[in-house]
């Protein structure tokens, strides 16, 4: 359990002008990286094991494989090999990968290699937690917030893995970036028989901006404001003091200015006054525009401890070498770390090689999770660049060295390939510099290290500097929704982020418009479903739905760039802000749209048009019993009817769901998934079946207006001993 207390909401509320209460739900979500776990073990002469492979976090594995084989974490090399994608899903599960096979190979003397099947990938690993957040909040006429009680309640699965650092930063940014003088929030995480749930990025923030985004604007509409001017209103400003009693004046505030540019690049006031608000235009669509705005601490804070060390070493020819105590998982991290480098040294990228992690040469620098690499990596290495530099400089500096001088250590700068001391204008290729300093044995190896400033938390009273700095975010959803069915097409998404500084610019923009398109799956798309028994049904990609390249909306991005004391020449954090969105701005739209509130993830189109209806929102209910079908039909998980399909000659009793499609049956509750699920619009042909005699796509077929049509699939048009059919 944690808790955040300010003030005293209760007695507030019955002074408030406003008060609303809300009740919001996310959904499991799997990480869905491309490659699943995979990890090569090789027993050593010396009774030592080395284990190559595709995780997160190397140092956790080297733990692991420790605590499996009983040998000291001297006894443990780990190595990463380029990672396949992990999202913060290469942690725990690949950990346990690696202890198996070390224990394999230790036991058989022989190299092991293990791969996990994707069907294993997902059964085994841990999950994004649901979340089920309860808002309470008051509001004056005049648009100000004043009291908020939240309460939240996350699914840890059966075992404690990191729940307790996931429940606990929602609970410290629960009020988003807004000031409100009275907060309760209080955070539990339970145990039950479902998926185990662990780290996924964001950890924690998508699930609580998406609750507390959504409530921001049904308050805005509530006291006769627009979004953008409500938010203004009730920002954090520079220099305020937050709910948690931190002070925010060791950074810019950059809520108003991340708002500002979005609302400026997006057309915003231009856009807002016509969005459909539920009246459809001449071709049956509700369009709207919708925004939502974050902030998030920087890196561990009170969660962890936040240190990084880094290796230099410069060879003879002047080539260099750089190992960094955190990992590169796709995030850009490798490049940041080199731009850092060079950039110190005044050489050219290509001059620097990165070496992947291994935990034999270099020291733990934490976890490479909560947006923190390439600000505790980024420090180390302009520390151990600026020892390298200081050696260069003093034994240049000597008797009868190239820049020997009486005033002791001369000052000098390393600029495009050269070094150079300003105050006598005297130069040296950086080459003729190496090679000098080697001469006299001087040897250019340097180890830098950084350690977190200050931050603080109090437990008991749920105060405290939860994070030594923090960024600030904003997004804009464009969508159409069908006025008829509900469906939601994501017209466009701009993200707008507080960086800092950006080091690596194309990475930069990798992360904004790769973040928003994974907040898209969040938002409208991903759902792991689970059986009545706890048994995850989803376990591949045919049944588990990421978004399509179809789905993908026109994508932009801006960034802000405030330089922060904390961070190597200024930079922040990008990885998870940019995922932790686009859910709300996209719900916000439909809003704006349609006039209906959804308050559950993944947003289906059955809700939405229950809601413009006026009705009860269908219940998303699984079905009674414990096989792995016992799950509800369909995307939607709304309302059901039972139906009688003709499929390969068999009638087949069924419940569906009314948007099923026949698609949806045949794979989900039939098991006949030589049926495809390809591109989901009808054109690839994947899901080509027999509908009385004539092809038709099953995608594009609602199962409940078949009839008694005879269907054929692929199964089907086998015949007597196996032979094909004249088809």
């Amino acid at each position: 359990t944690c808790h955040v207390r300010q003030g005293d909401p209760g007695p507030e509320f019955a002074g408030c002008d406003v008060v609303l209460e809300r009740e919001w739900r996310t959904q499991y979500v799997e990480h869905s990286y491309m490659e699943p776990e995979a990890c090569v073990a090789v027993p050593e002469p010396d009774g030592s094991v080395s284990v190559h492979g595709g995780m997160q976090h190397p140092f956790t594995a080297r733990r692991f494989v420790s605590w499996a084989t009983g040998l000291p974490l001297a006894s443990v090399r780990i190595v990463q090999t380029t990672l396949g994608g992990g999202f913060g899903g290469k942690d725990d599960t690949i950990s346990i990968v690696c202890a198996r096979a070390a224990i394999l190979a230790l036991r058989t003397k022989r190299p092991v290699k293990l791969v996990y099947t994707r069907e294993e990938s997902i059964r085994e690993s841990y999950k994004r937690h649901p979340f089920l957040i309860r808002h309470k909040v008051g509001a004056g006429k005049d648009g100000k917030l004043r009291a908020l009680d939240a309460r939240l309640l996350a699914d840890a699965g059966p075992y404690c893995s990191t729940t307790p650092f996931v429940i606990w930063r929602p609970t410290v940014q629960c009020t988003g970036p807004y000031l409100i003088p009275h907060v309760f929030a209080e955070s539990r995480g339970v145990y039950t028989n479902g998926p185990l749930t662990g780290a996924m990025r964001g950890f924690g923030s998508p699930q609580i901006n998406f609750a507390v985004e959504s409530l921001m604007d049904d308050v805005a509409h509530a006291v006769g404001l627009d979004p953008v001017e409500f938010r203004r209103r009730n920002f954090f400003t520079q220099g305020c003091t937050t709910h948690t009693g931190q002070k925010l004046d060791n950074h810019v505030v950059a809520a108003r200015q991340v708002l500002d540019l979005a609302v400026e690049r997006s057309g915003w006031n231009e856009k807002w006054p016509s969005c459909s608000r539920g009246t459809p235009d001449a071709k049956g669509k509700l369009r709207g525009i919708g925004l939502a705005c974050s902030y998030r601490g920087v890196s561990l804070g009170a969660e962890g401890l936040d240190f990084c060390s880094a290796i230099v070493n410069v060879m003879p020819d002047a080539s260099v070498t750089l190992e960094v105590g955190v990992a590169e998982n796709g995030q850009g991290l490798q490049t940041a770390m080199a731009t850092i480098l060079a950039g110190e040294l005044g050489l050219p990228l290509e001059k620097i090689r990165f070496l992947e992690v291994d935990t034999s040469r270099v020291p733990d620098g934490g976890p490479t999770v909560a947006s923190r690499g390439t600000l505790v990596g980024g420090n180390a290495v302009v520390e151990a660049a600026r020892e390298i530099r200081e050696t260069i400089a003093v034994a240049l500096g000597s008797a009868g060295s190239p820049f020997a001088t009486e005033g002791g250590v001369p000052h000098l700068v390393f600029r495009d390939g050269v070094v150079s001391e300003p105050a006598t204008g005297r130069t040296m290729p950086w080459s003729d510099a190496v090679a000098a300093c080697h001469e006299q044995r001087v040897h250019l190896h340097a180890m830098g290290t950084w350690r977190g400033p200050r931050v603080s938390w109090d437990e008991e009273h749920g105060r405290g500097d939860a994070y030594f700095t923090y960024v600030y975010g904003c997004n804009v959803a464009e969508v159409a929704v069908d006025a008829k069915s509900g469906e939601v097409a994501v017209r466009s998404l701009l993200g707008v982020h507080d960086v800092g500084k950006a080091i690596f610019e194309e990475g930069v923009r990798g992360q904004i418009l790769g973040g928003m398109v994974m907040g898209l799956g969040f938002a409208l798309h991903e759902e792991l479903l689970v059986d009545d028994q706890g048994r995850i049904v989803s376990l591949n990609f045919d049944r588990y739905r990421i978004p399509k390249a179809t789905a993908i909306p026109k994508l932009d991005f801006a960034v802000v760039e405030n330089r922060d004391e904390a961070g190597p020449w200024g930079a922040k954090s990008l990885g998870e802000p940019v995922n932790e969105l686009a859910a709300a701005a996209i719900a916000n739209a439909i809003f704006h749209a349609t006039g209906v509130r959804v308050t559950r993830l993944p947003i289906r189109a059955v809700e939405i048009a229950e809601g413009r209806k006026g009705g009860n929102l269908p219940q998303r209910t699984q079905r009674e019993g414990g096989d792995s079908a016992s799950v509800a039909s369909g995307p939607s998980g709304g309302a059901h009817r039972r139906v009688e399909l003709r499929v390969n000659g068999k009638v087949h009793a069924v419940d569906v769901a009314e948007d099923a499609t026949l698609l949806d049956v045949v794979r989900e509750d039939l098991r006949l998934t030589g049926t495809k699920c390809g591109c989901g619009i009808g054109q690839c042909g994947t899901c080509t079946v027999l509908i009385g005699g004539k092809v038709r796509r099953a995608c594009r077929v609602d199962a409940v207006k078949v009839g008694d049509a005879e269907v054929t699939t692929i199964e089907g048009l086998a015949g007597p001993g196996g032979a094909l059919s004249e088809l």
